[in-house]
């Protein structure tokens, strides 16, 4: 029999609560994510069963602390459950306003008292390399036992629970809310140094480049693609219709099915009237020199 678990501010009548963008399920424990609660702040419910003919009954309401909330951040965009443990993360958006980092972020937390749905926030993880920009970090997370996966811009970050779990009678405290030393540290299984291949493109394109790029770590139809298409076929480019444009990205963008041309006009990202073929052979060569080291490195370890 199927019953209804509905959201605590359905009384609202706000359509923006996005009740339910994110949803994990395991023994009698469900959590909600309504990364777009109160216009993109964002919230997660977590509910709980006594048993397999129990109702859910909410028992957390969990959102991030007032001083470092952020509009269009959408905390509880993603949410996982594995035991004792929860994660909700706040990936934040290039259009987000407030206080605090823009940097994404994920909160972990840990059920209190064994059986109830009362919940700790226990640590708050970063990216390693955050700056307090837009990162990306948080776009896509997973959970399993002592392990968390998070996504970042070019890169998957792991973090690993240190040692056995700390007794769920006294919570373990940290920044922004939570209690004590890190419990989670970074254990990423690729070398913070080996950087995706699409990543160089990005860094050489810092170091060739004269224009800005529309977004953090986005290029399309700009001076990096365009340069790269004169070097590799210049007949194919028609520099005469080359014009710029800086878009506003939707506070979505990346995460929701969209349609490019309902916020650019032209189908350029940036700019790419400073375009030549000496920068685009600056780009490929590094990718291709990258590409081939790291293909050698491969069969050297078979």
């Amino acid at each position: 029999m199927a019953a209804p678990c509905v959201s605590p501010a359905s009384s609202t009548g706000s359509s923006e609560l996005g009740f339910g963008r994110s949803i994990d399920l395991t023994g009698q424990d469900l959590v909600v994510g309504a990364g777009r609660y109160a216009g993109g702040f964002g919230r997660a419910f977590v509910f709980h069963r006594d048993g397999a003919g129990g109702r859910f009954q909410l028992t957390a309401d969990l959102q991030e602390p007032n001083d470092v909330q952020r509009f269009d951040a959408y905390f509880g965009d993603t949410v996982q459950i594995d035991g004792d443990t929860l994660i909700v993360t706040r990936p934040d958006t290039s259009a987000s306003t407030g206080d605090g980092s823009k940097s994404g972020k994920v909160y972990v937390y840990r059920r209190v008292r064994s059986g109830e749905g009362t919940w700790a926030l226990e640590q708050v993880l970063h990216s390693p390399e955050a700056d307090g920009t837009w990162d990306g970090f948080g776009t896509a997370a997973a959970l399993a036992g002592d392990l968390v996966a998070v996504r970042g811009r070019d890169e998957t970050w792991i973090f690993q629970r240190k040692g056995a779990p700390a007794s769920s009678e006294a919570p373990l405290a940290n920044s922004e809310g939570a209690t004590g030393e890190q419990a989670f540290v970074d254990s990423s299984i690729t070398d913070h140094n080996e950087r995706s291949v699409g990543s160089l493109v990005y860094d050489r394109a810092a170091e060739v480049c004269d224009s800005e790029p529309a977004g953090p770590g986005f290029y399309h139809a700009d001076e990096v693609e365009t340069s790269m298409m004169l070097a590799l076929a210049p007949e194919a480019v028609r520099m005469d219709k080359a014009v710029a444009e800086y878009p506003t990205f939707p506070p979505e963008f990346g995460r929701e099915p969209m349609q490019l041309r309902s916020f650019n006009s032209t189908g350029v990202f940036g700019d790419p009237r400073p375009a030549t073929a000496e920068t685009g052979e600056k780009i490929i060569a590094r990718v291709v020199a990258e590409s081939a080291r790291r293909i050698e490195a491969w069969r050297q370890a078979l």
